[in-house]
């Protein structure tokens, strides 16, 4: 999956007048999201971190802040951004020899039992058509009956399965949005093309795996 990107809210006493870095700085670990002041002499800083200060908990010592050469006490609360997943599985005939229909669906258990459990997931099935075998649920029990029922049908619509993914998942900007996909071949049917279905997914800032 894509990485996910902590948000950290750092309350800062400090003049309005002292100068901050901006995001994507050269060498800058962590970007400055947004800067409010409206509680001035509180300020409250949205910055994102690296993956790897991000998984484990994280406080004020974990920061150091100063103004005029003088350090300034700070505080953290961490946001992790809500996880939407959608499973697209192949349920093509080409899906039938060597149990790689039954593989995938074993590989899709293993992922729904390993996530996050606030994390939300859908399944996505696609043959000649698209179907949407399960909704976005953090009903684990739901979402691997959804997978159990997939069965085998026609040829092979990926790029559609993409578009209908992309769709099912929206464009929620406080969501981090993932499609994974489980197939044995290309595409063989889709309406839509592949420049369509990319699209369709960066156009919403959905990560594709």
């Amino acid at each position: 999956m894509r990485r996910a990107t902590l948000a950290v809210v750092l309350g800062i006493v400090l003049a309005l007048g002292l100068p901050m870095p901006t995001a994507g700085q050269e060498g800058d670990d962590i970007q400055i999201l947004d800067v409010d002041t409206s509680g001035y002499p509180r300020i409250d800083l949205s910055v994102a971190i690296p993956p790897e200060l991000g998984d484990g908990p994280l406080n004020g010592s974990d920061f150091a802040l100063t103004e005029s050469a003088s350090p300034r006490p700070t505080a953290v609360v961490a946001q992790r951004d809500d996880i939407d997943v959608v499973l697209a599985i192949d349920t093509s005939g080409s899906m039938r020899p060597n149990d790689a229909l039954a593989r995938a669906k074993q590989a899709a258990v293993t992922l729904v039992e390993g996530s996050p459990e606030d994390a939300r997931i859908g399944v996505v099935g696609f043959g000649s058509t698209t179907f949407m075998a399960g909704p976005l649920t953090k009903d684990r029990t739901e979402t691997l009956a959804a997978i159990d029922s997939l069965d085998f049908s026609g040829n092979t619509a990926l790029w559609d399965a993409l578009v209908e993914s992309a769709n099912v998942l929206g464009t929620d900007a406080g969501t981090s949005r993932y499609v994974v996909v489980l197939t044995d071949g290309t595409d063989d049917g889709s309406s839509a093309t592949r420049s369509a279905a990319l699209e369709a997914l960066t156009g919403a800032n959905i990560s594709l795996y």
